[in-house]
């Protein structure tokens, strides 16, 4: 598994990078074990799980209106 976090170039202040690292921390063995079962190859795990990740950045505001992080990032 992924351990170390590779922040996106839009998490610029210090409160949104501590956010995206404390989710990105919480998270990520959960986004792996969903990429699992959804059938992700073992060797695109990385990748996929920080695409997810990418993805959740981006779209956060939308995302987690009246929902759980781990539900926006499933």
């Amino acid at each position: 598994m992924a351990t170390q976090v590779r922040v996106p170039r839009s998490v610029s202040s210090s409160s949104a990078l501590r956010e995206f690292e404390r989710i990105y921390t919480a998270e990520l063995a959960f986004v792996w074990r969903v990429l699992r079962r959804f059938g992700v190859p073992p060797a695109q795990l990385e990748d996929a799980a920080q695409d997810v990740f990418l993805v959740w950045v981006r779209r956060r505001d939308e995302l987690v209106r009246g929902g759980s992080v781990r539900t926006c990032l499933y």
